[in-house]
């Protein structure tokens, strides 16, 4: 957990609540996974092949049951299945609205899956956008439709997958720097 995730849990779940848990997880015994189970767990969902339609993911910053390294993870394995080309797939990250704006405390971008409804709607937008009409998601484009507030703040630095020398990290540029005016179809990249 580093600093910031534990800032952004202590504000949404009370002061030393990240230590706490920390230590209670810390004072467990450590359980080896069952190869078995490993191994029918690998099979139920397995890597992901080369990806030829849009793929739209999003996931909050700060999620204690599925960790934002697991973007970097499916990321990783898209990249690779499909020869280094995500042009379909756009990676989508909702961070705790900033305290200042928001004055008291919220839960969007704070915990599993805590998306304000205008994020969801904005990621079926996005989506539908893309398949339909052919507009190739962009960070001004995905702000608009995620909605002020919602903790979308573009291109987000994914975190390593634990135990792995392999990071992907989202380009700081648009993945598709001009956004037609008319709203016109742009091509993938």
């Amino acid at each position: 957990v580093t600093a910031d995730e534990a800032a952004a849990i202590d504000a949404s779940a009370g002061a030393l609540a990240t230590l706490s848990r920390v230590r209670e997880i810390a004072a467990q015994t450590a359980i080896e996974a069952d190869p078995a189970a490993r191994a029918a767990a690998d099979a139920q969902f397995p890597q992901p092949g080369p990806l030829v339609k849009p793929t739209v993911t999003m996931h909050t910053e700060v999620d204690p049951d599925a960790i934002l390294a697991n973007e970097t993870l499916y990321g990783t394995w898209a990249a690779q299945a499909s020869g280094d080309d995500i042009r379909w797939l756009n990676i989508n990250v909702s961070g705790p609205p900033p305290a200042s704006t928001q004055g008291t405390s919220t839960s969007s971008g704070v915990g599993h899956c805590a998306f304000t409804g205008q994020s969801i709607v904005g990621g079926v937008q996005i989506l539908d956008d893309w398949a339909r009409q052919g507009r190739f998601p962009t960070w001004a484009g995905n702000a608009r439709a995620f909605g002020a507030g919602s903790g979308f703040a573009g291109p987000t630095r994914l975190p390593a997958w634990p135990q792995s020398p392999t990071t992907l990290a989202m380009a700081t540029a648009d993945p598709s720097p001009t956004e037609p005016a008319d709203g016109a179809p742009s091509s993938s990249p």
